[in-house]
Order: structure tokens, then sequence, then C-alpha cells
């Protein structure tokens, strides 16, 4: 089907053509332009539930034609979930990168696109070419088709420095747009390519069992009823999560939990292993990972911790 439209309608046809999952984003900028639940309308696509910028992403022909025809200012992202896509980023040094680690101090590495070409040689493989964009400054999206029946989530240094993926929860600058004034280009257009097993090797990590069930031994007695109750309206908080809420809903009830171990109510490896429960559920959708939760607690707890909160007696 040839496209003959222009600009941002032509970029979002290319791409929905293909069968990717195309959104729009902010102009001039690569922020999906969506609402949050807190700002949800709950009409149409939102009508019965608010659905996030991912789930919204559409390859729709029709769809994509009236919205960019009546939007032509707006960017256009490809959703790589859905999209079947795992989109490795190469990108250039920035002015505020952390330090190279000490692994690749001795490589002659300048880029992403250095390391990737030094992955390789380490594991003596050759990557297929594969569909390949330019980005605005200089660097390189890489388009593979993700491992069917893996469900890979995003990733920033995980194969090594200046090197991000995006697959579930992620998006990428389709070709056709430009950002801050600089064009994202097609510099390969061929068929996109499996995912390497090298890199897949190194991107997948196996989910870790879900944690063992906490059991309190509370007193009986109106204090253990008020810190039972506070427990469970924490833990349901989390458990009940949609998408868009689960990280912060997590963060919230760390806070909370680790408020109450900080003055006495509870040990604070109990809460760390009740708030792993309850996010054990959330692990493995939409790229949500082991990493992140343990991270958002962590977080959670010192904040907590900060603040202590006694149960009143």
């Amino acid at each position: 089907m040839p496209v003959t439209a222009s600009g941002a309608l032509a970029a979002a046809l290319n791409a929905a053509f293909r069968g990717w999952y195309v959104l729009p984003l902010r102009p001039g900028r690569k922020i999906p332009l969506a609402h949050d639940v807190d700002h949800c309308p709950r009409t149409g696509p939102c009508a019965e539930v608010h659905r996030t910028w991912e789930q919204r992403a559409t390859r729709d022909l029709a769809q994509v034609e009236a919205h960019w025809h009546a939007h032509r200012h707006h960017g256009v992202g490809i959703a790589t979930g859905p999209s079947g896509l795992v989109v490795v980023d190469l990108d250039t040094p920035k002015p505020t990168d952390p330090p190279l680690p000490e692994e690749w101090q001795a490589e002659d590495v300048r880029n992403g696109a250095d390391v990737l070409a030094a992955l390789a040689h380490r594991a003596e493989i050759e990557l297929p070419r594969t569909y390949t964009v330019r980005t605005g400054r200089g660097g390189w999206h890489l388009y593979y088709a993700a491992p069917d029946g893996i469900r890979l989530g995003n990733t920033s240094r995980t194969l090594g420095p200046w090197i991000d993926t995006r697959a579930w929860g992620g998006q990428v600058v389709a070709a056709g747009t430009t950002v801050a004034g600089r064009p994202y280009k097609t510099v390969r257009d061929l068929p996109v390519a499996p995912l390497p097993t090298a890199l897949f090797q190194r991107l997948h990590t196996p989910p870790r069992p879900a944690p063992r069930p906490v059991l309190l031994n509370l007193p009986a007695g109106r204090r253990a009823a008020y810190l039972g109750a506070a427990i469970s309206r924490q833990l349901t908080y989390i458990t009940d999560a949609t998408t868009g809420e689960r990280n912060t809903a997590l963060y919230r009830s760390a806070v909370a939990l680790g408020q109450l171990a900080a003055g006495g109510a509870l040990t604070e490896t109990d809460v760390n292993d009740m708030l792993k429960q309850a996010a054990a559920i959330h692990i493995g959708t939409d790229g949500f990972t082991w990493t992140a939760a343990e991270a958002t607690i962590r977080s959670g707890l010192r904040a907590g911790a900060a603040r202590p909160r006694q149960i009143p007696a």
C-alpha cells in the first residue's frame, strides 16, 4: 500500500502499515500526548476503564489517518511492546553521563554503537542487518523482533554504557518525526530481524518466585486491630492498582508501612516481605520487573523511616 501523505501523517501511516502500534507525541518532544489516571476523562477508549498510552496505541489505519490528518503537528511514537519489537537505542555521550564502568575502560568505546560492536565481538557473532533509524542526536535505533512468548521490558545500560532498550512499557520516536528541530530518519529500510540470541540472553531475567506469605503474630486488642487494618489497607491498595498507578501505590504503601516500622510497630523485614508479596501480582506485566519493584520499595521505606509513626495505645 503506497503512502502518499506527507509529514507526521505519512510517518504514522508507514509505521501502522508495518503492523506497529502508533501513538501521538507532544509537538517537538518525545513524550506521549496522553493523560494520566488522575486526569482521565472516562470517555472514548477510557469509557469503561482508564487506558494507558501503551494501551491506546493503535495500528488501525483509519484511526491513524483521522488523528494525524486533524493534528499534523503531533509527533509519532511507536509502542514497542504491542508491536512485538525490541528496539536497541545506541546513544551518544552526554555531559551528565556517569563515568565509564571499569569493565569498559580498557575498550576503545566512544558511543553506544562502539559498545554494541564490542559485545558482538566478545560473543563471536555478527549482528544481523535490520530496520534502522538515525536519531535526532546522532544515535541509532535498531529494530528487532521480540522472541515469541517472552515479555521483555525496558532496560537502561543493561547491555552496556550508552545502550538502552525499549520493549513492553516503552516507545520510540518513529522515523519521519522531528524532535527539538532534529529529524529521525530511516537509514536501513530492511525487514526487522529477530532479536539476536546473545542480546536476548543479556536482557532476559527469568521471573523470581513470588515471596512467601508473611505470617504476623499480632497480640489481641484494639492496637492489633488497628495495625492489622492498616496493613490490609496498604496491601490492598497495591494489589488493586491499575497499570498506570502501581508504582505510585507501591511507593505510598512502602512509605506508610515504613513509618510504622520506624515507630516500632513492625520490623522492616516483615514490611519488606509484605510489600513484595503484594507487588508480585504485577510482576511481568507491561514491563514491570522485580528490579523496579524493589527499587520503589527501598525508596519508600527510606522516606517512611524519616517520619516514624506510633500506633495509638
